[in-house]
């Protein structure tokens, strides 16, 4: 896999690298802060795996665009049929396809380190940045489920296991049950974030660290990611498929009303 074939293939994301193979992935609506909706989850498992097959990658930067890394999920196209019908058939092209919950299997797949980027507020799919190898964020970044229990969904697709594991299952479970809003701040002290960055020094601090990790071999780089996480991986195999079954079956049922969705609690 070269970089070419996938630099601009995929609507939501855009790809960055450097001389010595440092690759930027930023998340994106139409240039602005990302809008996350079918397309974008069913890309998520595919971009993953072009990065983990091209081999001049060395580390990948994960950050978002403007002031947010996801701050909104648009359900509706996500609930219709291709032909634009009511039948809610997204559950069925969803795990069909090659994202949905094989993106977390392709995120630990990934044999080159990870570095988040958190720009902003995060309140759809935190698990992507907060799995990362390291974790940084700018002051006004928060982590939030918005798209699960808060709007008709179980939190079966890998953010259960998350958050129970970072945070324990006490603090994760009202997370979840609440849509609680957990601030850099707060995130940084409960382990979850590395670092708090300001907004104009987060990717350099970013590419500083990744260059930091390019000191070692590409072996040894490599074999410390698969050791350090073995237990998070191990952890999501329970996991995987009764979350995704739970969550699934309940999207089949009834779907995930846009009305449901609340709006986002104020900083």
């Amino acid at each position: 896999m070269k970089f070419e074939q996938y630099q601009n293939k995929y609507k939501h994301f855009k790809f960055e690298r450097t001389e010595d193979g440092i690759l930027t992935w930023r998340f994106h609506t139409d240039d602005g802060p990302l809008t996350w909706c079918a397309r974008s989850i069913r890309d998520v498992g595919p971009a993953l795996q072009d990065i983990a097959h091209d081999r001049e990658n060395n580390v990948l930067i994960l950050t978002g665009t403007g002031d947010e890394m996801i701050g909104k999920i648009e359900f509706g196209n996500a609930g219709l049929g291709k032909d634009g019908s009511g039948e809610r058939t997204f559950p069925l092209e969803f795990t069909a396809s090659s994202g949905g919950f094989s993106n977390l299997d392709s995120l630990f797949a990934m044999h080159i380190p990870i570095i988040a980027a958190v720009n902003g507020p995060m309140r759809v799919h935190s698990e992507l940045a907060v799995l990362s190898d390291i974790v940084l964020a700018t002051p006004n970044a928060l982590f939030q489920d918005l798209p699960h229990f808060m709007s008709g969904l179980v939190p079966g697709d890998g953010i259960n296991m998350t958050w129970q594991m970072l945070i324990g299952p006490n603090r994760a479970r009202y997370f979840l049950w609440t849509g609680q809003e957990i601030h850099a701040e707060e995130a940084y002290k409960l382990g979850v974030v590395n670092e708090i960055v300001e907004p104009g020094k987060l990717l350099d601090r970013a590419h500083e660290l990744a260059r930091h990790l390019m000191r070692q071999s590409k072996l040894v780089r490599k074999h410390t990611r698969q050791m350090l996480i073995r237990n998070i991986k191990m952890a999501h195999a329970e996991e995987a498929a009764l979350g995704g079954m739970l969550e699934l079956s309940a999207w089949t049922l009834h779907g995930p009303p846009a009305d449901l969705l609340p709006e986002p609690k104020k900083a």
